[in-house]
């Protein structure tokens, strides 16, 4: 046997409860066939007494047995035979715990009753994706009725890769609140989706890469750091948790208030939706604008007289001319009014030909109408943006 092939004996012995000294003494034995103690510890460069100890040990475990001659000699069981008594003894060690446990339970409640019960708050500090991970996916499970949860997308979508959305969505099922916080927009509506199969989602524009959960008003973990990537194995995440009772309650307060100040994700997403209707309306007129020599951005900035650039949902410029049209797009009802009046503020200063409101497809009200037509801004629904290239003509 090399010397090589004795080291990893001796390595993995130690997984069996034998510790390095014993294990180097018994494949010494193995090695070299029976020997006594003074040679053993000539060989190993260890005390002579030290070596009788351990031998004592190996013999209380049955790996070594004792042939009486003078000196006495030490034969090393056969390898097989020693793990096996290895692991029987660990076995009867285990049959042991488990059999004694209850009487353990039982003592100790005896003890305990006696004791008045102080509650001291718990806290705990988590490092690496992995661990916060595996520590979340407990404090999902120990939840009994609500589940609060501000994040970012993409751990959401971290979340889908480790199984965590569906630890949520079997809490869920089982009567769990599971209310979520996160940004949506027109790239994430499906990751979205899938939550919102399971939990109340409210859409709010995070402070940064941002994370922390209360579970029952009774804990919360909340990230001290957090590299955002897609990468899970990653040490750039980590967290404080505890059930401190006041913490609990002003991180309750802190998801409150972000949630009372959000948007309902479902109707988030019917608007974004709007939105890509509209523009891929718009984009289907760009080959024939560009025929006719306009440019047709979206979105688009200019130049007023101010010298301020303002921003608009669309712009359609002249190739050969300063002519100008501008449009801003209205996918919420009750945001009709306001888009009349940014819009035409902003008019004001750049000076445009023409100016639209594109809106989804409803109708507005007289008052609505009325200041549209005060502020000469044309009413465009989004089944009818082909219009646009009629007006363009009446510009030529």
């Amino acid at each position: 046997m090399t010397v090589l092939a004795a080291d990893n004996l001796v390595k993995i012995l130690q997984n069996y409860g034998v510790d390095k000294e014993e294990s180097q003494i018994y494949v010494h034995l193995l090695i070299h066939g029976p020997s006594g103690a003074g040679a053993i510890a000539k060989s190993l460069g260890v005390n002579r007494v030290k070596v009788y100890r351990i031998l004592k040990r190996l013999e209380e475990k049955g790996m070594v047995e004792a042939i009486l001659g003078r000196p006495v000699k030490y034969l090393a069981m056969p390898l097989e035979e020693a793990v096996n008594g290895l692991i029987e003894n660990e076995k009867k060690r285990i049959r042991l715990m488990e059999a004694e446990k209850k009487k353990l339970l039982e003592a100790y409640e005896k003890i305990a009753e006696r004791q008045p019960r102080i509650v001291e708050p718990k806290f705990r500090i988590l490092h690496g994706r992995k661990a916060v991970f595996n520590f979340l996916s407990g404090m999902f499970e120990r939840a009994r009725e609500e589940i609060a949860l501000m994040t970012t997308v993409n751990d959401l979508y971290r979340f889908t890769y480790v199984g965590l959305d569906e630890v949520l969505k079997r809490k869920a099922q089982n009567g769990v609140k599971v209310e979520i916080l996160t940004e949506t927009n027109e790239k994430t509506i499906e990751i979205i989706e899938t939550y919102l199969g399971f939990a109340e989602v409210y859409h709010r524009k995070l402070p940064g890469a941002i994370r922390f959960i209360t579970i029952d008003e009774k804990e919360t973990f909340t990230s001290v750091l957090m590299d955002d990537s897609i990468s899970l194995n990653i040490e750039k995440d980590a967290g404080l948790w505890t059930n401190s009772t006041d913490y609990v309650e002003a991180m309750k307060r802190f998801f409150e208030d972000f949630w009372s100040r959000g948007a309902d994700a479902t109707i988030r997403i019917k608007e974004l939706r709007s939105l890509l209707r509209i523009r891929r309306s718009l984009m289907s007129l760009n080959e024939e604008l560009s025929r006719k020599g306009w440019i047709l951005e979206m979105p688009g900035e200019n130049e007023g007289n101010s010298g301020i650039k303002h921003r608009f949902d669309m712009i359609i410029r002249n190739v050969k001319d300063s002519r100008l049209l501008v449009a801003d797009f209205v996918v919420r009802r009750d945001k009709t009014l306001p888009s009349l009046m940014a819009l035409y503020t902003k008019a004001l200063d750049v000076e445009p030909s023409s100016k639209f409101l594109i809106i989804d497809n409803f109708t507005l009200t007289e008052e609505e109408e009325n200041l549209a037509e005060r502020y000469e801004i044309e009413i465009t629904q989004e089944a009818n943006v082909q219009n646009l290239l009629s007006h363009l003509k009446t510009l030529e």
